[in-house]
């Protein structure tokens, strides 16, 4: 077990420490540069809708089209979508299902007596890890167990080589800590607890040394957080509420974006933005403000829940937060919102992902 508490000299010294080394390389003007002139991909980019579990979508982020696909498995909370897009997992009551999308048709069922409502694949696509009231993590070639935990675990996440699974988990005295699952031959586990908040979620950078996380510090309040694991420091901290949000790091994990939609019950409003946080810089670079206009010209208030991030980084969706069935598309390149869509009148849209690989 590790504790790590906050240390605000080291914070100070650190955080000056990269902005001198690593500012070179940040374009705090546009940081997004466009790939060489190729054909952009139409990545689709998969949701459904709390209040029609068996409806699914697929947003087009070439075209803008959105199609919408009937299943006859519910979603109650996520699925999981493979590395290159062509396979969706989906967890029922003591299954998991594998459902080919081009043809939407049902390619394996596997029994998987664990309770979840929460998927992710790992970035080569080996394993699966399901979460909620246990954390069972499969190999998906044949769904043999790899690891099984019976603690509440939620926000799972592999690391970029699929050797590492990260998640909040709650332990018996219900403190929320960071469970980290190193795999292969030999198999070990490692709990970190974070002495100014309770880990909520996590974002690795691609060689694990920077971790950036929300920490729940009480009812609506959160702290974001950059704790270099190989200086053992935190060096980035930033409080703000509600929170309840979701993180993402753009594929060349140079920014991280979030959200913080609160909660149905929340004291105080979620804000009408996302936040793009500079790794680089180490530092705060925009917050993009979401509040877009009806067709009468007036402003219509759009709080941000979850985010995806296209596989060339180019694209960022995100759904309203906490009630709501708005998304859009923001070019990150263009820095400017290309699309917004009104899917009607929902409880949420649920479950946003894409693939992973280019």
């Amino acid at each position: 077990m590790h504790i790590i508490a906050p240390r605000l000299a080291v914070i100070i010294s650190v955080c000056v420490g990269l902005t001198v080394v690593l500012f070179a390389c940040c374009d705090r003007e546009n940081p997004f540069k466009p790939p060489p002139d190729t054909e952009e991909k139409d990545y689709k980019v998969y949701f459904a809708d709390a209040d029609h579990p068996y409806t699914y979508f697929a947003y087009h982020t070439a075209t803008g089209v959105l199609d919408s696909f009937t299943l006859p498995y519910r979603c109650d909370s996520g699925f999981a979508v493979s590395p290159d897009g062509t396979t969706m997992y989906l967890h029922t009551a003591h299954s998991v299902v594998v459902v080919d999308l081009d043809s939407l048709t049902l390619r394996a069922e596997h029994t998987l007596e664990t309770k979840g409502n929460q998927m992710s694949i790992s970035p080569d696509g080996a394993f699966l890890g399901v979460l909620h009231t246990e954390l069972t993590i499969v190999r998906t070639s044949d769904f043999s167990v790899v690891y099984h935990g019976a603690a509440y675990s939620f926000n799972g996440i592999f690391s970029s080589d699929s050797k590492t699974f990260y998640c909040a988990t709650i332990d018996e005295q219900n403190y929320i800590y960071l469970n980290r699952i190193r795999l292969g031959d030999s198999l070990s586990v490692d709990s970190t607890y974070f002495a100014d908040g309770a880990t909520w979620r996590i974002v690795p950078t691609r060689d694990e040394s920077l971790w950036f996380l929300f920490l729940w510090i009480w009812n609506d309040i959160f702290v974001f957080e950059a704790y270099n694991t190989l200086t053992d420091s935190v060096i980035y901290r930033m409080g703000f509420a509600p929170g309840h949000g979701d993180m993402e790091i753009t594929p060349d994990g140079r920014y991280v974006i979030f959200s913080q939609p609160g909660r149905l019950n929340s004291d105080v409003p979620p804000p009408p933005y996302f936040t793009i946080f500079d790794v680089c810089a180490n530092d705060i670079f925009r917050e993009v403000n979401t509040t877009q206009t009806d067709n009468e010209g007036n402003p219509v208030y759009f709080p941000v829940g979850e985010l995806c991030i296209t596989p060339d980084g180019k694209h960022i969706i995100g759904t309203r937060g906490i009630v709501g069935g708005h998304i859009f598309d923001f070019d990150l390149q263009k820095m400017r919102f290309v699309n917004y869509l009104f899917i009607g009148d929902s409880r949420a849209l649920i479950g946003l992902t894409c693939q992973s690989s280019p």
